[in-house]
């Protein structure tokens, strides 16, 4: 289960939308750190052998990232896909600051709109 579900019981159950929204995105953006850490720490021929991805994808997407590097990091939000991104910024070796900067402004936002949403439908 993701964080938004607690986010969202929490804010609706009287809970401040400032402390939500940075412990939140203090919260996922360490854990989207740590994927991303995994992720430099392994190797792309590990992918392809022991998860049976195919070498040439593999390789079509390691271009990709490697190209466009820490912009990716924006999307590490999206649910189950936002690991993986982090993860091959990893594999690919993107710089580590501007990907933990990247990846905090796209957490911190995601939060940020969510708080909003949730304030307006409480008519707040």
């Amino acid at each position: 289960m993701g964080s938004e579900p607690l986010f969202g019981y929490l804010q609706l159950a009287g809970g401040d939308p400032v402390v939500l929204v940075l412990v939140a995105t203090l919260g996922n953006w360490l854990g989207g750190l740590t994927t991303y850490s995994l992720g430099f720490l392994g190797r792309w021929k590990t992918l392809t052998k022991y998860f049976r991805v195919d070498e040439a994808k593999a390789e079509k997407w390691r271009g990709i990232i490697a190209q466009r590097g820490p912009w990716f990091a924006l999307l590490c939000w999206v649910p189950v896909v936002g690991d993986l991104i982090a993860l091959a910024l990893g594999l690919v070796r993107a710089n580590t600051f501007q990907v933990a900067m990247f990846m905090l402004v796209g957490k911190f936002l995601r939060y940020l709109m969510m708080a909003a949403i949730i304030s307006q439908s409480m008519g707040v």
